[in-house]
């Protein structure tokens, strides 16, 4: 499991831990209790789709890049080879 991962992990984790705990010493109704149990999960369901949208564009601009280095990597290559065989051409007609 990668560092992002755990980190995902840790922060549902201590939610949902944080929320047994709020709801065990409420001194609120049902009801009221409830609502704010509602509203905070509404809140850490925000913030995790940020967090893994976040990690998905870091992602893709990662791969994007390593995409682009490889393609201009070969394309070097190519032409390094392509220079090459006329260099040999040119001297086996000597």
């Amino acid at each position: 499991m990668n560092s992002s991962a755990k980190v995902i992990l840790a922060v549902a984790a201590g939610a949902a831990i944080g929320l047994a705990i709020g709801v065990l010493v409420a001194p609120d109704k049902g009801t009221e209790t409830r609502g704010k149990i509602r509203k905070r999960f509404n809140e850490l369901e925000t913030d995790l789709e940020d967090q893994v949208s976040s990690k998905i564009s870091e992602m893709k601009d990662y791969f994007n890049t390593l995409i682009s280095d490889t393609k201009s990597k070969a394309n070097g290559a190519v032409s390094d080879g392509k220079e090459l065989a006329n260099y040999l051409t040119d001297k086996a007609k000597f």
